[in-house]
Formats: structure tokens, sequence, C-alpha cells
């Protein structure tokens, strides 16, 4: 054998323990780091599974708030609508019973007299049904808030806590 053959053995003599054991040494930060990746990965998801249950709780208490909302907004334009049908009607009916009045009316000043009380009158009526249909507004836009602003404000203390 030759000195070179020789040196280069005695070499991979030496070097070969070493390099077992940086291999040895690396495939087990290898593995150590995919198995930690792992783990987390694990943790991550079930973290997010069980957070599932209240995600799905806040949504649905979402929906019942804008389906409130909504029942409150239909039920305030009922009752403008029936206000404004009764209003109407009566509005109609006076109508009617001024103009038979007027026709009877036994002279033109008479006849005046009795448009000029009507119109009057039908003015502070109409007065009076917008003001109501104002109340009725307002008080459903209030309904119809609630439970949104309910709502936004339990998004504002989940936020905070």
């Amino acid at each position: 054998m030759t000195a070179k053959k020789t040196t280069k053995k005695k070499t991979t003599k030496k070097a070969t323990p070493k390099v077992e054991k940086t291999v040895t040494a690396s495939t087990k930060d290898v593995q150590d780091f995919w198995t930690e990746g792992f783990e987390k990965a694990k943790d991550a998801w079930a973290k997010a599974l069980d957070g599932a249950p209240e995600i799905t709780d806040f949504h649905k208490e979402n929906v019942n708030a804008v389906i409130a909302s909504a029942t409150a907004a239909g039920d305030s334009i009922e009752k403008i609508a029936n206000e404004s049908i009764a209003f109407h009607q009566k509005s109609f009916e006076d109508g009617v019973a001024v103009a038979n009045q007027t026709l009877g009316a036994s002279s033109l000043q008479d006849a005046f007299e009795i448009q000029s009380t009507f119109a009057k009158s039908a003015f502070e009526a109409y007065s009076s049904h917008l003001n109501k249909i104002g109340e009725i507004w307002g008080a459903g836009a209030k309904a119809s808030f609630e439970p949104l602003s309910g709502r936004f404000g339990d998004v504002f203390e989940d936020l905070r806590s």
C-alpha cells in the first residue's frame, strides 16, 4: 500500500465517527423540527375547532338581531300603512259629508262657511296625521336599530377582552 492510500484510510477512519455523529445529530434535529411543526399545527387546528361553536353562536346571534330588526321595521311600516288608510278613509267620508252639506246650504254665504270650516279642520287633521306618522316612524326606527346596536356593543366588548 502506498502512503497516500494509508493516509486516506486513516483520515477516513478518524472522520467516519464524526460524520456519523453529525448525520445522526442532524437527522434528530430534522425529526424534532418536523415533529414540533406537526404538534403546533395539530394544536392550532384543535384551537380552531374549539372556537367553532363560539363563531357559530356569534353569527347566529347576528342573524337573530337582523331578523328582529327587520321585524320591528315591518311592524312600523304596517302601523304607518294602517294609520294612513284610516286617515284617508275618514278624510274621504268627511269630504262626502261636507259636499252634501254644501249642496244643502240655503245660501252661497253658508256654503262658503261650510267649506272654510271644512278646509280648516282638514288641514288640522292632516297636520295631526303627519305628527302621528312621524312618531310611529321614530319609534319604529328606534326599535329597528335596537337589536343591531346591541350586537355592535357585543362585538366591541369582545374586541376589548
